[in-house]
């Protein structure tokens, strides 16, 4: 049975197990969205995200849905391009995770990106505002609980192993 359904995804139940299916796929598999970790002369770029879900402002990394017929790369550089109107110097792929294996089906794909500049911020995605920072200053956020977004945290981890941070 269809729970609910979006252009993206369908909330399905079956023999008594929910479950997300992504709609779009990439290398044979469902693609559920991006995650980009920004850089700006030697900077970290964080957002500033009214979340509804928790009912307060996040701090998080620019990310979004996939769209379809579109790579996972593409659609990094259009997420980065409709968030904070990004200009982009290099981006390499850190990798994929999925973001839950109890309800979720789709890979989220993570991107490192060095921007030449960005500007206006998206305010229809409810982006309030944004921090540049050293790599200590995101550290100390995240030991103090300032970032608790899992999307954000996996790509910090993803960075780190590849040797980015």
């Amino acid at each position: 049975m269809i729970n609910f359904e979006t252009k993206w995804y369908k909330v399905e139940t079956v023999d008594n197990y929910t479950r997300i299916i992504h709609k779009n796929t990439w290398n044979n598999r469902p693609f559920a969205g991006v995650v980009i970790l920004p850089i700006i002369n030697d900077k970290i770029l964080l957002l500033e995200v009214f979340r509804y879900g928790t009912n307060r402002l996040e701090l998080e990394f620019p990310r979004g849905c996939s769209e379809p017929n579109q790579s996972p790369e593409f659609n990094a550089i259009r997420e980065l391009e409709e968030e904070i109107n990004a200009s982009i110097f290099s981006i390499d792929f850190l990798g994929t995770s999925i973001s839950d294996t109890t309800w979720g089906t789709g890979d989220v794909y993570h991107y490192f990106v060095k921007l030449n500049n960005f500007g206006n911020l998206q305010a229809e995605e409810q982006i309030k505002n944004f921090k540049l920072l050293t790599k200590d200053e995101l550290f100390n956020l995240i030991e103090n609980n300032k970032i608790q977004d899992a999307f954000t945290l996996t790509t910090i981890t993803k960075a780190i192993s590849k040797g980015f941070l």
